[in-house]
């Protein structure tokens, strides 16, 4: 794992926040997964 400087570190969390926010991507777990297919 990376450690980034300070004044990246906050620059980088701020992308991510505003990358999550956007896609609103969803968390599937692996059980939710196969219920679906089995449901196809």
């Amino acid at each position: 794992m990376m450690t980034l400087p300070n004044q990246l570190q906050s620059g980088f969390q701020r992308e991510i926040k505003d990358f999550e926010e956007e896609h609103q991507m969803p968390y599937v777990t692996i059980i939710e997964r196969w219920a679906r297919n089995i449901h196809l």
